[in-house]
């Protein structure tokens, strides 16, 4: 069986970060899943829009070459119609169990979560304790990964 991962913002933040230990953390995890699936595809990492959008943020002349490279690494996820009504399902479940202030704030987390779950169950995140939470309320089948101990900072 083939190794799916899931980046969210955070692990396109550690790929692009001036810190040699996170992108080289990051990086491990690409090689790790073209080595384990004997090549490279594309497929094998979901990259969601939105996270996208909150990484993006007018990169600085020389880093659009970078983040293109960055993103060539998978294949970007729209929030299609499925992925809209599924988070807003699971953001049902927030608002009942935390509040609507924590629904609000989890909209982009709540998107990425069930994209992770349909195409790359191995998240790598900065937010672990959001998205455990949004794993726990919505039952989903997905291993979530601190980028940050990952990278030792």
């Amino acid at each position: 069986m083939a190794l799916h991962v899931t980046f969210d913002t955070g692990a396109l933040i550690a790929l692009s970060s001036p810190s040699a230990s996170k992108r080289n953390a990051m990086q491990a995890i690409a090689n790790r899943v073209s080595e384990r699936n004997g090549g490279f595809k594309r497929e094998w990492i979901a990259i969601p829009a939105n996270a996208v959008a909150e990484w993006w943020r007018t990169p600085r002349r020389g880093q659009i070459d970078r983040r293109a490279s960055i993103l060539g690494l998978g294949t970007v996820h729209l929030v299609d119609e499925k992925v809209a009504k599924a988070a807003g399902e699971l953001l049902t479940r927030v608002a009942r169990a935390d509040g609507e202030q924590a629904r609000v704030r989890l909209t982009v987390d709540a998107t990425v979560m069930v994209i992770a779950a349909a195409h790359g169950p191995n998240l790598y995140t900065q937010d672990p304790d959001d998205m455990l939470r949004l794993k726990e309320l919505g039952s989903f089948d997905v291993r979530v990964f601190d980028v940050s101990e990952l990278a030792g900072s």
